[in-house]
């Protein structure tokens, strides 16, 4: 399972797939919102989980992104983490400095 989301403002017209887990931290760990603007290792996928209910919050912003296939310059998109990580799938993909999102979706089995 992975979390896809479609901002308005987007300009790539692809959806963004929330990052569930950062690779080196514990599940259901705090994220500040400092840490995930350094490179990091990420992962899409989300694990699941054996509770009944489960809260957690989505940050989402607009961030400028250089994408070749699309055209020349940067493109609005949406990037964003989940606040509290989930037990994640072993996928991991290194984001860039301050991409809060997964450029691919996970494939998430």
């Amino acid at each position: 399972m992975a979390f896809l989301v479609y901002a308005p403002f987007d300009e790539l017209g692809y959806p963004m797939v929330a990052v569930t887990g950062f690779k080196g931290r514990p599940e259901g760990a705090h994220i500040a919102p400092a840490y995930p603007r350094k490179k990091r290792a990420v992962s899409g996928c989300w694990r699941g989980t054996r509770a009944t209910t489960m809260t957690n919050t989505l940050r989402v912003r607009k961030v400028r992104l250089r994408n070749p296939i699309v055209g020349p310059g940067r493109f609005d998109s949406a990037a964003g983490y989940l606040v509290r990580t989930l037990s994640s799938k072993p996928y991991w993909v290194r984001t860039r400095h301050a991409a809060f999102h997964v450029s691919d979706p996970s494939i998430c089995e």
